[in-house]
Formats: structure tokens, C-alpha cells, sequence
């Protein structure tokens, strides 16, 4: 029997390996809907909308000269928080963008066991700490059912 660990997790934002990624979760819950009719004694129930959402915590930190990488922190934190389009209107900023998730366990095959979403980036918090590494919190909610499921 195998189990796996976080070592064996990835995340890909947009279609580029995550960097710094301190964990992920995803969670889906399918709402129930009663379909009782008089006379009926017991509750029965039929299968409504299903609603995907997920976590992930990303280390913030500043790439060194010639490094590939983004701060994938920074990435989320963009697109969720956006300036005022005019100082003279402060009420409009401009559109978020939708992200795509692909949560990944590494198995030992070529692609693992993944999920992918289109989502929108629901919440975000970045905080600092005396003794701790900078991170952000990052909630999503997906666009629909995922885009691919091999679990």
C-alpha cells in the first residue's frame, strides 16, 4: 500500500508549475433536494447543484536575478485586487480574471492523480509575522464542474 505526503503534491496556475507552495485543498459539495410527496414517511432526497472550491497557502518572496520562477503569491494577489480605474471613481476597477487550478498528487505516473478548475480567486490575505515567512491565503471558487478529473 502507498500513501503520499505533501512532498508529493503540485499546484499549476495557469498552466506553470507553482512555485513555493506551502499546501493546497479542494473540496466539493453537492446541495440535496427533497423530492417528498404527501403520504410519504421518510425523507427522500435527488442530487442538486454541485459547488467545487479550494485552498492553497503560497510562501510571498522575491525572485533572485535570473530566476524563472514567478512569486505565484504575488500572481494571486493581482488578480483579485485591483486599483481604482480613476481616483475620481473609486467604485470601479477593472474585471477580474478567471485562474486555472490543476491540483496534482504525484503517483509515479506521467501526469498523477489531478484536478483542474477554471475559477475565480474568492479571497485573499497576505500577512507578515516576526519569526515567520510571508504568505498568502488564496480562496477560489470554480467556474462549473472541473475541467479534467483522474483521482
Amino acid at each position: 500500500m502507498t500513501y503520499f505526503t505533501g512532498t508529493n503534491g503540485s499546484l499549476e496556475i495557469d498552466g506553470q508549475r507553482a512555485a513555493r507552495v506551502a499546501n493546497w485543498q479542494l473540496s466539493a459539495n453537492t446541495g440535496l433536494l427533497p423530492v417528498i410527496s404527501l403520504g410519504d414517511t421518510d425523507n427522500v432526497v435527488t442530487t442538486g447543484i454541485t459547488s467545487t472550491t479550494g485552498t492553497c497557502q503560497l510562501f510571498y518572496y522575491e525572485a533572485l536575478p535570473g530566476e524563472s520562477e514567478r512569486n505565484d503569491a504575488s500572481y494571486l494577489l493581482n488578480t483579485i485586487l485591483q486599483a481604482c480605474i480613476s481616483p475620481d471613481d473609486p467604485g470601479k476597477a477593472n474585471e477580474r480574471s478567471a485562474v486555472t487550478f490543476k491540483l496534482i498528487i504525484k503517483d509515479g505516473t506521467t501526469e498523477g492523480k489531478r484536478v483542474a478548475v477554471n475559477a475565480y480567486i474568492q479571497s485573499a490575505s497576505i500577512g507578515s509575522a516576526v519569526g515567520a515567512i510571508s504568505s498568502a491565503q488564496i480562496v477560489f471558487q470554480s467556474i462549473g464542474a472541473p475541467t479534467e478529473v483522474a483521482i
